[in-house]
C-alpha cells in the first residue's frame, strides 16, 4: 500500500513494532523481577495505552459536547428570509446553514457576527431570545427604547415606585 492511499499506515505500523518490542522487554523484565508482579503488570499497562497514543495509534472518542439552544431559525424566519437568502448573506451554503440551525454543527463568533447583521438583531439576541414570543421581558424593552426619551425617564420612575411600593 502506497503512503499516498494510507497516509497513517505507516506511522500506525512503525508504533504497533514498537510497542510490541517495549512490551516483550516489559514482560522479562515482569518475569525475572522479584519486584511485585501486580505492580510490573498496571506498569505495563500504563505504558502500552500512552504508547499507543503517542505511536499513532487511533486514540479513544471522546463525547460529543452538546450544543446550546440559540435562536438562529427563528430569527431568520421571523425576518422572511429562506435558508438559501440567508446563506447568501451569510457567504455560507444552506446545507451548511441548516446543520447550524437544527444544532448539528456549532457556529462560529464570525457567523453569530454576520446573523445578526443580517437578521436585525444584536448577536446576543440569536442565543438568548425567540421573536417568536411577543410577550417576553425583552418586548417591554423594545417598546421602552422606542419612547421618547422624557417618557423613557416617567416609565422607569412607575417602575421604581412599583418596586418600592409593591402597589
Amino acid at each position: 500500500m502506497s503512503p499516498r492511499a494510507a497516509p497513517g499506515i505507516g506511522r500506525c505500523i512503525v508504533g504497533v513494532v514498537a510497542m510490541s518490542s517495549f512490551l516483550s522487554f516489559m514482560m522479562r523484565q515482569c518475569m525475572s523481577s522479584t519486584v511485585d508482579v501486580k505492580h510490573n503488570v498496571d506498569v505495563m499497562i500504563w505504558t502500552y495505552s500512552h504508547l499507543g497514543v503517542q505511536a499513532g495509534m487511533p486514540s479513544v472518542a471522546h463525547p460529543k459536547r452538546e450544543l446550546q439552544r440559540h435562536f438562529l431559525q427563528e430569527w431568520r424566519e421571523h425576518r422572511g428570509l429562506s435558508q438559501e437568502q440567508a446563506a447568501l448573506r451569510l457567504s455560507i451554503s444552506r446545507t451548511q446553514l441548516s446543520k447550524i440551525e437544527n444544532m448539528r454543527s456549532p457556529y462560529s463568533q464570525g457567523l453569530l457576527e454576520a446573523a445578526a447583521e443580517a437578521y436585525g438583531c444584536a448577536p446576543a439576541d440569536l442565543i438568548m431570545r425567540n421573536p417568536s414570543v411577543p410577550d417576553a421581558p425583552w418586548s417591554i424593552y423594545e417598546t421602552l427604547r422606542k419612547a421618547p426619551e422624557a417618557q423613557q425617564l416617567q416609565i422607569r420612575a412607575v417602575v421604581e415606585t412599583l418596586l418600592k411600593t409593591g402597589t
